[in-house]
């Protein structure tokens, strides 16, 4: 696991995740696994991580330098010139307009008032 995981370290990857709730893996087992990783191997990767990100940050600094450059600068807003928009979904449930919601979104409604949910 360790061989494996220095190379796409090597390579420049910086997170990866682990799927072992497929299957029938036992919750406890799947717990035990990370908490054995977290133990055993990430101490490795850890100790070498702020440098790393230091080295990226270096690396890319004279990119990011000339793309805030770039940069058009906004005026900052006042509170009230912030707008604020409904969710979709909560708008057709506040304003009653079901039929505005596609077949997938009416199946997703209707799944959470069958469970109880607040559905949107």
């Amino acid at each position: 696991m360790r061989d494996y995981l220095r190379g796409f370290e090597a390579a420049g990857v910086d997170q990866v995740a682990f799927i072992q709730q497929g299957g029938r893996n036992n919750h406890a087992h799947i717990c035990a696994a990370l908490d054995l990783f977290a133990a055993e191997v990430m101490p490795e990767f850890k100790e070498r991580d702020a440098a790393r990100r230091q080295a990226r940050l270096d690396e890319l600094a004279p990119y990011l330098d000339q793309a805030m450059a770039r940069k058009q600068k906004m005026q900052a807003l006042a509170p009230d010139e912030v707008p604020s928009f409904l969710a979709l979904n909560r708008q057709v449930v506040e304003q009653g307009r079901q039929d505005q919601l596609t077949e997938a979104q009416r199946k997703d409604q209707e799944h959470w008032r069958r469970i109880g949910g607040r559905g949107a």
